[in-house]
């Protein structure tokens, strides 16, 4: 082959292909121009795509989250609610063992304690006045003994104080014609004891 015939390929620009004639320039350029804005429509719709993907995979993970989260959530209450029960049981269960063993003891101290007190409260007294009365009628009126040296209550009206050196401290007696009720703090000593068998 021969030199004339040989050529070399480059690229040339579209609108180099008709830069003589201005009609045809004008019109290559508008195609480039169309071409341009087709490739720049196609990034924007690429973009807004990847977007709406990228937020839909996004809002699918932060529900998982989500869900994980409540689930360790869910976990994590019923494991205390858990502890919470072995430990008031537990706790019941010492409490029980110890009440067993020290209810005793603390009726013998309150024992020992009445006792050696010569005359109990009148907070005592009345509430083993406000005993007394409620076994027997409403109406009824009569006689209250109390130990010697203790505190004297005020007496209902229809009643009357006396000593009665019978009575140990911590005793009442009311009698009512032939009718005696007693109360007194021993007798309740023996029923809490009998109550804990």
């Amino acid at each position: 082959m021969s030199d004339r015939h040989s050529a070399t390929i480059r690229a040339v620009p579209f609108t180099e292909l008709f830069r003589g004639c201005a009609s045809t320039a004008a019109l290559a350029q508008g195609i480039e121009a169309r071409i341009a804005a087709a490739e720049q429509k196609a990034f924007i719709a690429g973009q807004t795509a990847a977007r709406a993907e990228l937020a839909e995979t996004l809002a699918a993970e932060a529900a998982a989250q989500e869900r994980a989260r409540k689930a360790i959530e869910t976990r994590h209450a019923e494991q205390e609610a858990s502890r919470n029960a072995a430990n008031t049981q537990a706790l019941q269960a010492i409490e029980a063992a110890y009440a067993d063993s020290l209810a005793p003891i603390a009726i013998a101290i309150a024992r020992t304690v009445t006792a050696a007190e010569p005359a109990i409260s009148a907070a005592t007294l009345q509430s083993l006045l406000r005993e007394v009365l409620a076994a027997l009628p409403e109406d009824a009126a009569g006689t209250l003994l109390v130990p010697p040296g203790s505190v004297h209550p005020d007496p209902p009206a229809g009643w009357r104080i006396a000593e009665d050196a019978t009575l140990a401290s911590g005793g009442l007696r009311a009698r009512v014609d032939a009718s005696v009720v007693t109360a007194s703090l021993e007798r309740r000593f023996a029923q809490m004891e009998g109550r804990l068998g």
